[in-house]
């Protein structure tokens, strides 16, 4: 190989060298760019929360519940209360599992019992919330669940 062809050689692998160099440079410069700066520096953006209370309405259900000689039902409608807009998808995602926590926690009531819990429907509320927000958590979830509201109920 002459002299020529190696100067060349030298000077187009320290070219590449300088411009690996430089976009390496130029891509750190700009996080944006790849996620950088969501991933290791700034906090993720904190959930929207809504001046007005969010509602997210359930469909009603009926549940049967053991009495003294019969049976009764329940049919129960409730509607959640959040602040946060992006609790509503969730909520809509996670309708099995809240359906699910509800019905078991009323198919462990009998008439009486669940006549004496009606009876202090803001404690059965709250009751139902801590319940919930139990079981959304056992599911890997952070709901901002404020209230839960019994909107109807009828025990036959």
């Amino acid at each position: 190989m002459n002299k020529k062809a190696i100067l060349i050689s030298v000077i187009g692998g320290l070219l590449l060298v300088l411009l690996s160099v430089g976009a390496t440079l130029l891509v750190l410069g700009h996080p944006e760019w790849y996620g950088g700066a969501t991933a290791h520096n700034e906090q993720p953006a904190p959930p929207e929360v809504s001046k007005k209370p969010l509602f997210k309405p359930l469909e009603k259900f009926v549940i049967s519940i053991d009495g003294d000689n019969s049976r009764h039902y329940l049919m129960l409608e409730m509607t959640l209360v959040t602040h946060s807009a992006s609790q509503l998808e969730n909520y809509d995602e996670l309708m099995p599992v809240i359906r699910n926590s509800l019905v078991q926690y009323f198919s462990q009531r009998n008439e009486s019992q669940l006549t004496e819990e009606l009876r202090h429907i803001e404690h059965l509320q709250a009751e139902l919330q801590e319940r919930l927000i139990s079981t959304l958590h056992n599911y890997g979830f952070q709901p901002a669940l404020d209230e839960v509201l019994i909107t109807k109920y009828v025990v036959q």
